[in-house]
């Protein structure tokens, strides 16, 4: 009977074929956390783009609100 116990470096190659170096998957994270992050800037500030977009004669004040209260809610 030959069994065939695996080396370190054979279940570490192994391994590494299945995960990957790791620098994938990281830089992936990292574009997708910038991206959402851009996204949700934008979002957030939608209501200060829209009232310097449309010249506001208080575009200020939209901004100062919500930039103050709009992660309340109140905003």
């Amino acid at each position: 009977m030959n069994i065939h116990v695996p080396s370190t470096y054979e279940v570490y190659r192994g391994w590494q074929s299945i995960q990957g170096t790791g620098l994938e998957i990281g830089s992936t994270l990292l574009v997708g956390a910038v991206l959402v992050l851009a996204c949700g800037t934008v979002l957030f500030l939608l209501p200060t783009f829209i009232a310097c977009r449309r010249r506001v004669h208080n575009a200020a004040v939209v901004a100062v609100v919500n930039c103050t209260l709009g992660m309340t809610g109140i905003g």
